[in-house]
């Protein structure tokens, strides 16, 4: 059971709606491949980045009774959370790649997860294959 809150339900970062959790932190690490280039006496001369993206880990308080929560997703990896950056009104989507649901007794649930935001990635090229 998630926790419930009087007044404005702000999620940060969270949802489009930023209604179904209470953000407890957040971490955004900048990541890209990296290779060298080396001249003849095998001193680097250059450096090349590539695959450059974002990697994101969350861990939210979800509020009880939130419909359309990623909290009640049974299968939410593979998928996109859009996530809206504290005090601004940027949003990126990262692409879960783990979800980790947190319950005990006389606390509130937890619940956290890990994903990349790729800045290339057209959603609309996604397809599901295979399942039952």
């Amino acid at each position: 059971m998630g926790m419930k809150t009087k007044g404005v339900a702000t999620l940060n970062p969270g949802a489009p709606d930023q209604s179904w959790g209470k953000c407890r932190n957040l971490e955004i690490t900048d990541e890209a491949e990296k290779e060298t280039i080396t001249n003849g006496d095998g001193d680097t001369v250059g450096i090349i980045y590539s695959d450059v993206r974002q990697k994101v880990s969350g861990e939210f308080i979800p509020l009880a009774d939130q419909p359309n929560s990623p909290v009640e997703s049974e299968d939410i990896v593979g998928k996109t959370l859009a996530v809206t950056l504290h005090g601004t009104s940027n949003t990126i989507n990262v692409v879960v790649d783990t979800a980790t649901k947190s319950y005990e007794a006389g606390k509130a649930s937890k619940f956290k997860f890990d994903g990349y935001v790729y800045p290339n990635l057209v959603e609309e090229n996604s397809t599901e294959q295979g399942g039952d």
